[in-house]
């Protein structure tokens, strides 16, 4: 609203300067009038500078009334996309979160499998031993019964 009211006043100064300084000029260097005669010339000028503003800033008032419109949409969508990007980031966290626990879960899984692993070697050996003495006494049975 600024810009468009220091628009407004810089084009009726400048035609008011204009037809001012075109009166003046006519006036003073060509026909060297009396006093009276340049106070209506000056209050005409102004009056003329006055109504080709009103003018122009009738004509001008739809030309900067669709660039705020404009800008105002804009600024609503820019304010809608940070609210997106906002949204968004809170959900890119809650997945970067579900990710850092999906990854400590498998590590615990891992270890935990790994565990296991050892259990069932050791097992294992305990079975093959288990199986060793079973056979070293059947075959000793079957010897001291032949």
């Amino acid at each position: 609203m600024a810009s468009g009211l220091r628009i407004f006043v810089s084009i009726y100064l400048s035609i008011l300067l204009a037809i001012f300084s075109y009166n003046l000029l006519d006036r003073y260097f060509i026909m060297l009038p009396n006093l009276s005669d340049v106070y209506i010339r000056i209050l005409r000028a102004s009056i003329a500078g006055f109504i080709a503003s009103i003018v122009l800033t009738l004509l001008l008032t739809p030309v900067f009334k669709e660039p705020v419109r404009r800008i105002n949409m804009l600024s609503e969508d820019i304010r809608k996309i940070n609210n997106l990007v906002d949204a968004y980031a809170v959900v890119m966290k809650n997945y970067q979160n579900d990710l850092d626990e999906i990854k400590n879960i498998l590590k615990d899984i891992r270890s935990k499998s790994n565990d296991l692993g050892v259990r069932i070697a050791a097992v294992e050996k305990i079975l093959s031993v288990l199986l060793e003495f079973y056979r070293g006494e059947e075959s000793s049975k079957n010897k001291s019964q032949s």
